[in-house]
Parts: structure tokens; sequence; C-alpha cells
């Protein structure tokens, strides 16, 4: 049965080649692509640009953020989700507009809400919840980020073993709304933003995959 989406799920399209704009101030890069006509945000090295312009379907010029040194990152986010890919690459965002989900897209979302849920805010349920709200902001007053990054893999791990168990009783539940596994694909600090960022990817039983941002 589908649920409402209260996260929002954008698809990330690959940006093939960046190159300099030549005198255009501020330091502005072209991108290319196969189609940014639904881009709404630009980031660069995962700081979102002051100003972007989709010059045509394939190219988008943005302006580089204050500070930056080498480009080592670009990713432009879109406004759709189009499961184009072999894995589902999404971002999410709790946003103002809702729309019925199901499917891997349910599944996300569940993971999603459960990692982010603190022990004990569920009376039925005290335990459940992998508590990451706990650790918003704590990048912000550490000098030290290992803690954090080690807390994140704790409450990934946590949340998978919870909605495991959970659904092995759940007989209705459909094959693409029940979690195989979720896997750290890539966990860092922003230095320049303080922040600690990770993927990870969430596959259901029927081999159905999708890949979410979350940044502390």
């Amino acid at each position: 049965m589908p649920s409402l989406e209260v996260i929002r799920f954008r698809d990330i399209v690959a940006a093939t080649h960046v190159d300099l704009v030549p005198d255009l101030l501020p330091i502005t890069v072209a991108l290319t692509g196969e189609d940014f006509t639904s881009a709404e945000t630009v980031q660069i090295n995962d700081i979102e640009v002051p100003t972007f312009i989709i010059v045509n379907k394939t190219t988008i010029w943005a302006e580089i953020p204050a500070n930056t040194g080498s480009i080592d990152s670009v990713s432009v986010l879109s406004s759709k989700f189009t499961k184009t890919a072999t894995a589902s690459l999404v971002q999410f965002q709790v946003g103002n507009q809702t729309r019925l989900t199901s499917g891997v897209l349910k599944l996300s979302q569940l993971f999603i809400k459960w990692l982010l849920q603190s022990p004990g805010s569920d009376i039925f349920n005290p335990e459940r919840g992998g508590g990451v709200q706990a650790l918003i902001g704590s990048t912000i007053a550490s000098g030290n980020l290992n803690p954090v990054l080690a807390g994140l893999t704790h409450s990934i791990s946590k949340t998978e073993a919870e909605i495991q168990e959970a659904q092995l009783s759940g007989d209705a539940l459909p094959l693409a709304e029940r979690l195989l596994s979720a896997t750290i694909l890539d966990l860092k600090v922003i230095d320049v933003l303080m922040e600690a960022r990770v993927r990870i990817r969430v596959m259901s039983m029927t081999g159905e995959d999708a890949i979410s941002s979350v940044a502390l």
C-alpha cells in the first residue's frame, strides 16, 4: 500500500566535462552532461554554487563558490527521480510537497526516518531509532570528528538490523519494500563546512536499490 512521501528524492545528474569559462567574473565553469533540463541545484566540492545558468540541454554555467581551490567533485541535482541508472542515485531533503510513494522509494524513506529517529521517542518501541538527530550539530562543536563518523556507522548498522527484524512479521509486505541490506558507500568530512556526509545504498529483496546522502 503506498504511503506519503515526506522525504524528497532527486536524481544526481552526471557532469561529464568541466571547463573554465574564459574572461568571466566571478569565476565560472561550464559543465557538460547528457540532460540538464530539470537541474535545480549545482554543487562543487559538495558546496552549493551561488548561481548557475542552464545554457542549453547539455550545458550549465556555474559560479564557483568562494575559497574553492581545486575542483574535486561536481554534482547536478535534478528536480526529478527517473531511476534510469542501474543503481538509483538519489538525494533526500525534507520538503513541503508530498505525494504517494511505494516500492524502493518507500523503503528508502522508512530507512531514513528510522535512522534519524531518537531511541525513546516511540513509547511502543523505546529502543527503536538510529539516533542520528543526536549527532546533528556535534560536528561544529567538536574539533575531532572521528566520534561523529563512528556514531554514524553504528546508527546505520543499528537501523538496518531493526528494520530487518521488524519486517520478519510483515507477511503482507511486498518484496520491493523489504530491506535486504543497507551499505555505506562513502563516509567523509567536508572540512570547509565542518560537516560529516555519508552515502548509503538501501537494497530491497527484489534487488532494486536507491542511494541516499545524509549530511550532519
